[in-house]
């Protein structure tokens, strides 16, 4: 079996993958040397009228609705497309930032069309990987060979345009999907050429068992993490002590960031404990928040044993390896420890939730909260897949997940409502409005909102040509939902 990387990047109409949708896909499929093997394929994505992109995405990306009408994909074509590319044996899937961003809105968009949401990362030998976490490494770890960026108070920049600019990298149109991808290779080339052996390691990270390893909870050790919630003047990366995987997700670790002091975990009780990792930043009011962190063992952790950290490097960090070290083994003498934090991250028994989730009843949104699918309904998904849209409208099969019909419905609603019969086209018609209206999801714009917006953004001055024609697509695209959906009898 050949392995092969896929990268890949997405453009999208909104930055929450549960809610928003995908308006470009690029992909280059390479070898383990970076070298291309195929054409890219590029394809857009058709939008559906119950749902309204954010105006300020388009802006980004110059993509609107009109574009994606002309020459997109309706949301079921989209999924299967992209479900065959990235699903050939032995891929790789990488890009950057996209095993937080970019698979995230690929999870939902098969989770909405009826495809795992999940096979594709780990079946017949593929798996998933990310650069960005693998640049922090190599900014922290190993920086020479490569021009870094900062801001003005000498926090790195991790913007993929900053740094394709400041290392003469050919990134003329970025938020291009196709240019981001081209860009995204030409950096993995650079950290591969100038820090080969930290490429080689982080790429073993992209299996789980791997990353397991490392974060050895039966023989702990301190450990270098980079991680973006780390991020300051200077670098983004700290020593951190591993205690316990979380109660509710077995693939999530709970960490210890070694720079403070770890008395306060067996000072404090449980509640206060979880009182100040999960409470806000205006909740505390001051009070030091208790500095635990999660990672999770399928997302390639950017970890590193503690002698990849130099003492020079430590340095430039602001790290102290004799604190970190007294720290260290301060937490090495407390083996109960990890009972009482698991209890901290444990589920809320009165709402069902750890702190800061919501439940929604739309189906759209239950990937996570709703549960994996029973065989059944896996098998039927299949059968789904094997069927004209005309026999599903006409025959639709039974699941035995309550939230199957209705993700059927909204499946042919948005792809493929010539078949659907005269009622059911009124009833996706209402479902439509009723989501313009009023959407559930508190991170969704309504109707009015959408509309006061391209107004108020129209309005700007010295809004460029280019920009302003964007605006006016979405009005237009305003005006036509208005007619046709809202105003619909």
């Amino acid at each position: 079996m050949a392995q092969t990387f896929l990268w890949y990047d997405l453009e999208t109409f909104g930055r929450d993958p549960r809610w928003d949708r995908i308006a470009q896909f690029a992909a280059i499929r390479t070898d383990y040397d970076l070298q291309e093997l195929e054409e890219p394929s590029i394809l857009y994505g058709r939008i559906s009228p119950d749902y309204l992109p954010d105006p300020e995405a388009c802006l980004l990306t110059g993509i609107t609705p009109r574009q994606t009408a002309e020459n997109g994909l309706v949301e079921a074509e989209l999924a299967r497309e992209i479900n065959r590319i990235l699903s050939v044996p032995g891929t790789c899937t990488a890009g950057y930032n996209s095993i937080r961003f970019d698979d995230e809105f690929l999870r939902n968009l098969f989770y909405r069309t009826f495809h795992d949401p999940y096979r594709r990362e780990y079946a017949q030998g593929n798996s998933r990987w990310d650069i960005l976490p693998l640049i922090r490494l190599a900014h922290d770890l190993r920086p020479e060979g490569v021009q870094w960026t900062t801001d003005e108070a000498g926090t790195p920049v991790f913007k993929l345009e900053e740094l394709t600019r400041a290392n003469g990298i050919s990134h003329d149109d970025a938020h291009d999907a196709l240019s981001d991808v081209r860009a995204t290779i030409a950096l993995a080339r650079l950290i591969k050429e100038k820090q080969p052996r930290l490429f080689s390691y982080y790429l073993t990270l992209r299996k789980k068992d791997q990353v397991r390893r490392v974060l050895n909870l039966e023989h702990p050790e301190p450990l270098v993490l980079a991680d973006s919630l780390l991020t300051r003047p200077g670098g983004c990366s700290s020593v951190v002590w591993p205690l316990t995987v979380s109660p509710d997700n077995p693939n999530q670790i709970i960490l210890f960031d070694l720079r403070f002091d770890p008395s306060p975990l067996w000072d404090l009780s449980r509640e206060e404990i979880r009182r100040r990792v999960f409470s806000s930043r205006e909740e505390l009011a001051g009070e030091e928040r208790i500095p635990l962190l999660g990672v999770q063992l399928n997302r390639v952790p950017a970890v590193a044993p503690l002698s990849t950290l130099t003492g020079d490097r430590a340095q430039a960090l602001g790290l102290c390896l004799e604190e970190i070290r007294r720290n260290a083994s301060a937490l090495a003498g407390k083996e109960d420890l990890a009972t009482k934090i698991r209890a901290v991250y444990q589920r809320d028994s009165a709402s069902g939730d750890t702190p800061g989730e919501q439940g929604y009843t739309d189906p759209d949104l239950g990937i996570y909260s709703g549960g994996f699918f029973g065989d059944a309904d896996q098998e039927t998904f299949r059968r789904i897949h094997q069927t004209t849209p005309s026999e599903l409208a006409t025959a639709p099969p039974t699941f035995t997940d309550p939230r199957g019909p209705e993700m059927l419905r909204r499946y042919l609603g948005r792809s493929y409502p010539q078949e659907l019969t005269s009622e059911e086209l009124q009833r996706w018609q209402s479902h439509c409005a009723r989501r313009l209206l009023a959407p559930e999801y508190r991170n969704a714009l309504d109707f009015g909102s959408f509309r006061k917006k391209l107004h108020n953004l129209m309005a700007l001055p010295d809004l460029p040509a280019g920009k302003r024609k964007t605006l006016k697509d979405l009005l237009d695209y305003a005006r036509w939902l208005d007619e046709h959906i809202l105003s619909a009898r």
